[in-house]
């Protein structure tokens, strides 16, 4: 962060001359004392003593503060004007931040104050007070935006005190301040109010005794534990900080607010930057959020406009006071990283920021929609929401909207009417919404803040639906309109067998937002994919095919959409799919959800839901690969793509994984392990990991942090939003973050692209990283510390420079000849910071003997020797459990991955059925024919081996022929030339009457044979012969030859169909 607030900004002498005027030329005002929060004793305080340098002790809090990034749990009030965490500070002499001490300190007014000889107290109290707790609510949502309600304070005041060293008229004069910190535990603010400045040094800081002026006056202001950041207020440590009564940075005098619980303190001042800021940094696709902008110094009067750069949408905004105004998102239909612009005058677009636009997938609906299954047209609907999701109570409105995507532009219609009492929880839906084929409700504020758009929420998007014959006319209309698109191919796309592969196969497939089972809208979860209970979506484009779903049944077998509507299918769409003239998550929705449910489940009609089935080919698992795992955990302890386990102990930046064909490159920060009391470690953990696609994505880095867990950046900025399981979609990567519990987070990054993901368990030790790779294309360009991906863990210790090292090696041989050497150049690193490491670190290698054991590591580790290392290495029991836990989740990982047996889908015989009890080995399956058709052959059961195939074959049924008296002969229509049985025994017949034509009758011993002897052709041994004869190539030709000569021809069975093989019969 910037050393000094004004150091931040360099500003003309004009502009600055103005920016005094406004802002810090002394007023006549200040805060009056009937306007500070209630102090005092009467009002439950504390009194610190009477104690010159003395303070409070330790006050323990029963909440999380958070400041500068980090959450404490006790402060200390003391009597020299600040407040410090964790730990007392008694100095009396102001020191100049960043101090040294690394001290957590907020300064209201640091000085040398003594209340044992000049009198004064200081008193301090924590509270609940709900009307206290809405009071600094209010007034900070005047300058900052603030959605959730504090629910913790506490309040210091510093009444009527004097100088250490006053004489004279110096002991009658007296400050009287206030200090209160407010927290709803995820933000966190500051305020300052100055009644009285009568002083400003003591007489140890050089300051004149009968004054109390000049020498090294107060500071004010904020300062990190970290030894680098800090805020110090303009005037402070100089003669103007008396002032403070009359300058402010919220307009008015004598009051102070501050946003203190990120990295940087949040001051409201105004500048002529260009670069605002935004909070919160991240909106919804379907808009309505609202957010504040700070930055500029707003007229009252301004007519404020906002823009979005990659859509051209403009959209008012309203101003607040002269730092800060709100705006409201309108709908955008884009989703990632846009430029939001900001014409605060007028004039022109001079202020810019990046503002990030989330997917309807990712987003929980806020209003419900209540009993499905009576959406249709005509009836009455329910719906119910949250009223605190709105944060003011301006009136609210209720609306139906209807999708439309016109001529390429994308837009919501109003339906009428659109004025729905909201003490309704239920209205009709009108005719009026056949116009439409996708809609929403939406309820917002009646009467927004002038100038702006009203504060919105949104249900989810859901399909129009009217009546059967509707849908049927909607899946014929949408079948002739996909006829004119490409098609989309089934055979190049796989499914995981079972959802348990689905779900560790994070490179490919993510979780279904509309069906999965932590979605909470039980309403809505599944409804459109009947008897499934997760589905999955896969996430690389796959030819012409954009995608695949994938859905399971509650065994978490994979369900095949030609035995159930609740299948998954081919895809043209991703719910991410966005381009000049696809719209994320709608495209998705119109032409392949909507297409779904109005031909499979809504048209009631089987030719209807067939021709859907013919578009959206079924994608089955006969395919299937599962994808390749490796990981590094603990000291760190690494298992390649291949297969190889070692330990690897460097200091710096290294190639975890690099693919140059694609660009895909994982790096690794190793930093130096510590013990439980903080000393270095002859060992050593990652501590942060950077990726990214070169070229095509975005840079994201995730850290290790004592205090919050973790840290993560995008192109080396703070991600400021509060990631939770909702899946935030960056440039060419896609993050979503989890708790674990409260000391772990995990994190998975996706390569959208290239079918990778990076997986990271993080707590305030170390990093545990999992990496998983389904796309096969990758063997052969994946090296780095995971080794030489190509199947063959024998060659995985491939030096940077290519050097080939046997596998069985010595530790220190793989430390310095292959670990080493993929350590990256402070100048080409991915990371955004550069944290130097200590050149001549040489760890301890787990091959080099026996290490002491430490006691109670039986106990700890069992039989995990990485534990066991860990723990005598380190002698830190959190990283060696770290160890121990992320190894068996590997393990049982590596378990889940083993390729699953499971036999190919049977097709229903036609003019037969079929029941099937699975397709897992022992899985049977029964056929039979339906009533007026005969079984010719096949196999009436079937059951599924051990190695994927069927037993026996599926059955052909077929019609008798009846004869000229109406009764049925024994001939049979030979259905489709499949019937095996039937064939064999014509061809018997053929070969009979084919030997009786060419023999005569057998002839007594001392008869002359008059003729020579016919040599019959060898077709087949009864044994071997193939089935079905009529399309076997070897007895076709064969059977050819018998009709080499001229007009060679059999006569007819009674027993063949007439109307086939004419060549060989009359």
């Amino acid at each position: 962060m910037c050393s000094n607030v004004l150091s931040c900004h360099c500003y003309r002498v004009g502009f600055l001359l103005v920016i005094l005027a406004l802002t810090y030329c002394p007023v006549s005002s200040n805060v009056l004392l009937s306007d500070f929060y209630p102090f005092g004793e009467i009002h439950g305080d504390t009194a610190n003593k009477q104690k010159d340098d003395g303070g409070s002790g330790k006050i323990s809090l029963p909440v999380k503060f958070p400041f500068f990034g980090q959450d404490y749990t006790s402060l200390y009030v003391n009597n020299n004007g600040l407040l410090t965490f964790e730990k007392e500070k008694t100095t009396y002499k102001p020191k100049k931040f960043p101090l040294s001490d690394n001290t957590s300190v907020i300064a209201v007014f640091w000085a040398d104050i003594d209340i044992q000889r000049e009198g004064g107290n200081v008193t301090y109290r924590q509270t609940t007070d709900p009307s206290l707790l809405t009071r600094a609510t209010e007034d900070v949502r005047k300058y900052f935006f603030l959605r959730k309600e504090f629910t913790w304070m506490l309040i210091a005041t510093w009444y009527e005190v004097g100088f250490y060293g006053a004489s004279n008229s110096g002991e009658l004069r007296k400050n009287t301040f206030q200090l209160v910190l407010s927290t709803n535990e995820e933000k966190s603010f500051v305020f300052f109010y100055y009644n009285k400045l009568q002083w400003t040094t003591g007489s140890n800081s050089l300051g004149n005794s009968s004054t109390g002026l000049g020498g090294n006056p107060a500071q004010v202001g904020f300062n990190s534990e970290d030894g680098v950041s800090y805020l110090s207020v303009d005037g402070a440590q100089t003669d103007a900080v008396i002032n403070l009564t009359r300058t402010s940075n919220v307009d008015v005098p004598g009051q102070w607010i501050f946003g203190v619980s990120g990295s940087e303190i949040r001051d409201v001042k105004c500048n002529h930057d260009v670069q605002i800021q935004i909070v919160p940094n991240t909106g919804y696709m379907l808009g309505g959020e609202e957010f504040q902008v700070t930055g500029p110094c707003f007229q009252l009067d301004s007519n404020v406009t906002a823009r979005i750069v990659q859509t051209n949408t403009t959209f008012k905004c309203a101003v607040i006071n002269y730092v800060s105004a709100k705006c409201v998102l309108p709908p955008l239909f884009k989703t990632g990283e846009m430029t939001l612009e900001l014409n605060p005058y007028g004039i022109s677009w001079n202020y810019s920021t990046v503002l990030q636009i989330d997917n309807v997938a990712s987003m929980a609906p806020k209003v419900v929609r209540k009993e499905i299954s009576q959406w249709i047209v005509g009836n009455p609907v329910k719906i119910n929401w949250n009223s605190t999701t709105l944060p003011y109570s301006r009136g609210l409105t209720v609306e139906l909207l209807g999708f439309q995507h016109n001529n390429g532009v994308p837009s919501f219609t109003v339906i009428e009417p659109t004025d729905l009492d909201e003490s309704l929880d239920s209205f009709v839906l009108p005719e009026s919404l056949t116009s439409f084929q996708i809609a929403a409700v939406r309820v917002r504020e009646t009467n927004p803040l002038s100038g702006s758009l009203p504060v919105a929420v949104w249900s989810d998007v859901f399909p129009v639906r009217v009546s059967a014959n509707w849908s049927s006319l909607l899946c014929s209309n949408w079948n002739n309109s996909d006829n004119l698109l490409p098609s989309i191919a089934s055979s190049d796309l796989s499914c995981p067998c079972v959802a348990k592969q689905a779900s560790r196969d994070t490179g490919r497939f993510a979780s279904d937002p509309l069906c999965n089972l932590d979605n909470n809208n039980i309403s809505t979860n599944c409804v459109y994919k009947p008897g499934a209970v997760q589905c999955y979506l896969r996430i690389l484009q796959s030819g012409l095919s954009t995608g695949a779903s994938c859905c399971y049944d509650d065994t978490g077998d994979l369900i095949d959409i030609r035995d159930s509507n609740g299948g998954g299918s081919s895809l043209r769409y991703t719910v991410q799919s966005q381009g000049d003239t696809v719209v994320p998550y709608f495209s998705f929705f119109k032409d392949d959800l909507l297409s779904s449910v109005h031909c499979c489940q809504y048209s009631d009609s089987s030719d209807m839901c067939q021709l859907f089935k013919n578009k959206r080919p079924p994608v089955t698992c006969d395919q299937y690969e599962p994808p390749t795992a490796a990981q590094a955990a603990g000291d760190p302890h690494l298992t390649t793509l291949d297969g190889k386990s070692y330990t690897f102990n460097g200091l710096g930046d290294f190639i975890l994984v690099e693919d140059e064909a694609s660009g895909v490159v994982v790096e690794v920060r190793a930093a130096q392990a510590q013990d439980t009391e903080g000393n270095y470690q002859n060992a050593s953990i990652f501590s942060a990991v950077a990726m990214t696609t070169r070229g095509v994505s975005d840079v994201i880095e995730v850290h290790r942090d004592t205090d919050t867990v973790s840290r993560i950046l995008i192109n080396g900025f703070l991600v400021t939003k509060e990631l939770s399981t909702s899946v935030t979609q960056f440039n060419g990567l896609t993050v979503q973050m989890s708790r674990t519990d409260a000391t772990t987070h995990n994190i998975l990054v996706v390569f959208e692209t290239t079918g990778l993901s990076v997986s990271m368990d993080v707590n305030s030790d170390l990093i545990n990283i999992l990496v998983v790779v389904g796309d096969d294309r990758m063997k052969g360009n994946l090296r780095g510390l995971l080794g030489n991906y190509n199947g063959d863990p024998t060659d995985d210790f491939i030096s940077k420079t290519g050097e080939q090292l046997d596998t069985d090696i010595s530790m220190e041989d793989i430390h310095f000849r292959f670990g080493m050497t993929w350590e990256v150049p402070r100048n080409q690193s991915l990371f955004s910071n550069v944290v130097p490491q200590a050149s001549n670190f040489i760890p301890t290698f787990s091959d080099s003997g026996t290490l002491p054991v430490r006691n109670g590591t039986k106990e700890m580790c069992g039989s995990n020797v990485q534990c066991q290392f860990d723990f005598q290495v380190t002698g830190n029991e959190a990283i060696a459990r770290s160890t121990a836990n992320f190894i068996n989740k590997f393990n049982v990982l590596k378990e889940d991955l083993v390729k699953v047996v499971r036999c190919p889908y049977l097709d229903t015989p036609e003019n037969g059925i079929r029941n099937i009890s699975g397709y897992f080995p022992g899985a049977n399956a029964t056929f039979e024919c339906l009533p007026g058709f005969v079984t010719i052959s096949g196999d009436k059961r079937q059951t599924c081996r051990g190695d994927g195939t069927w037993s026996g074959a599926t059955i052909t049924c077929v019609q008798p022929v009846p004869q000229a008296d109406g009764g049925f002969s024994k001939k049979i229509i030979i259905y489709s030339l499949t019937g095996s049985g039937v064939a064999i025994f014509v061809i018997i017949i053929i070969i009979c009457i084919i030997c009786h034509c060419h023999r005569r009758e057998p002839k007594t011993a001392d008869v002359e044979e008059d003729n020579p002897h016919v040599d019959l052709h060898v077709i087949f041994p009864p044994s071997n012969i193939p089935r079905p004869m009529f399309e076997n190539e070897d007895f076709l030709e064969i059977l050819g030859q018998l009709n080499s000569g001229d007009g060679f021809k059999i006569p007819r069975p009674s027993y063949v169909d007439p109307q086939i093989f004419d060549e060989y019969f009359f």
